[in-house]
């Protein structure tokens, strides 16, 4: 049986919001499984996830596209 975390206890680790996560979600960069209505994240995923921001990627690339789609 996996263990799955919330986008919440992600987003705590990181110090960001859901939004940005569910963004991420969105985009294929974060797998997750929907599981009733909230969003699941094995924790093999979450901490592949955790350590690639670790190494320095930015953030910035979700409101970029956000942005160009105005």
């Amino acid at each position: 049986m996996k263990d799955y975390l919330s986008l919440e206890d992600i987003a705590e680790k990181l110090n960001v919001s859901t939004i940005s996560l569910r963004r991420y979600v969105k985009s294929g960069r974060l797998k997750a499984r929907r599981i009733g209505r909230a969003y699941k994240v094995t924790t093999d995923e979450a901490e592949a996830f955790i350590q690639s921001f670790e190494s320095g990627e930015s953030w910035k690339w979700c409101y970029v596209d956000e942005i160009m789609a105005e």
